[in-house]
């Protein structure tokens, strides 16, 4: 396609070349070799468009293959909106049945919270904003 084009393009600039009548070749006082050279300079700067041109249509088209928002299940939990601070964290995975609760450095809407249910400890990674548990690692047994 792209050699069409050129090829296309190179027979006009050939045709327009021939007649002095303003056109973007006919350059004053040029003839013989000057004449090709300003068509072949024309022909490499129109090919090398035509191929950015046609490069710039591959990225747009692979947009549309992925990952998309709303495909996971924390999407759909509404978020609140002013998140939880520290106790009312402690508070919230204590009503899950979890004891001796330890608090890391809140990242991204996300804690780690360690913290014992029956005999095991276990590291939760709390969303603070939705309330919920987002995966939940058994660490070792409480004791």
């Amino acid at each position: 396609m792209v050699a069409t084009i050129a090829a296309t393009s190179m027979m006009a600039a050939s045709a327009m070349a021939g007649s002095a009548s303003g056109s973007i070749l006919a350059i004053d006082g040029a003839s013989g070799r000057g004449k090709e050279k300003a068509m072949k300079r024309f022909a490499i700067v129109l090919m090398m468009a035509a191929t950015l041109g046609a490069s710039l249509v591959g990225p747009v088209q692979a947009q549309r293959f992925g990952f998309f928002f709303g495909d996971e299940r924390s999407d759909f939990l509404p978020e609140r909106i002013s998140c939880l601070n520290d106790y009312q964290i402690r508070m919230a995975v204590t009503k899950l049945g979890y004891r001796d609760i330890y608090l890391n450095v809140p990242n991204q809407k996300h804690i780690e919270v360690r913290a014992s249910k029956g005999n095991w400890v276990y590291l939760l990674d709390f969303n603070y904003c939705s309330s919920q548990v987002e995966s939940r690692t058994k660490l070792r047994p409480a004791g």
